[in-house]
């Protein structure tokens, strides 16, 4: 027997993962040719977790000196070596921030979803539509989504171009990222339409009278669109 075992649960702070593996020991799924090579992933899977976990908060020499020598090329001496090592926990404690940040951002991104499928080629002459959240995708907000299309397939193929419904405007996006706004139409109110536009750093609203107003701002809808081709080349 292992000194140490492969799986431990805890009573007061139940996982879904232990007991999945837990329900393979019950009499009517246990396969002990299953069950051996399962135990011994668990048991390292385990170890490597604790092992990681203490890196993260106190990296030993032999991990700083890992990391270290596939970024750098010198010398690495005890002052380096601590040089180092406060770059390791920084770069630790950024690299979790940002899979955290990211997976908040899918999680936004799924509840923020468009009423309609947001494929361009599903799209057609719908009358106004509500989901459950009370968002209104209405005809307006679909033709003027169109015509930023149309402008950008000048430049770029147009099935990139992807919209999010939210209660106070359509969010026109470059590959159905919410980071990455092309326009904004702000068409829900009976007496004042605007676009919002993006080529700078924050968003410009400009009133229009008629949805065919979004072809006078062409240009400035292909300039945010560039704006993020020129990000990912640099």
């Amino acid at each position: 027997m292992d000194e140490k075992p492969f799986l431990e649960i805890n009573l007061l702070d139940l996982d879904r993962s232990p007991i999945n593996e837990l329900k393979k020991l019950t009499k009517s799924a246990f396969n002990i040719e299953e069950m051996l090579p399962a135990a011994w992933e668990l048991k390292y899977v385990r170890e490597f977790k604790r092992i990681l976990n203490h890196q993260l908060k106190t990296p030993s020499d032999e991990f700083v000196k890992v990391l270290a020598k596939e970024a750098y090329s010198g010398v690495i001496g005890p002052k380096k070596l601590e040089q180092f090592r406060e770059v390791t926990l920084q770069a630790l404690k950024q690299f979790i921030n940002d899979q955290i940040n990211s997976r908040l951002q899918s999680a936004l991104d799924s509840v923020d979803a468009p009423v309609e499928p947001n494929t361009p080629e599903t799209l057609t002459d719908e009358v106004e539509t509500a989901d459950n959240n009370g968002i209104v995708t209405t005809e307006e907000e679909i033709e003027g989504y169109h015509i930023v299309r149309a402008i950008l397939s000048e430049i770029t193929n147009p099935s990139r171009i992807t919209y999010k419904d939210t209660k106070n405007y359509l969010n026109v996006l470059l590959e159905n990222n919410s980071w990455k706004p092309i326009c904004r139409l702000h068409l829900n109110s009976k007496t004042l339409k605007r676009i919002g536009l993006f080529d700078g750093d924050k968003e410009e609203k400009i009133e229009i009278s008629s949805i065919s107003d979004i072809y006078q701002h062409s240009e400035r809808l292909k300039a945010a669109f560039t704006k993020y081709e020129v990000k990912v080349n640099a």
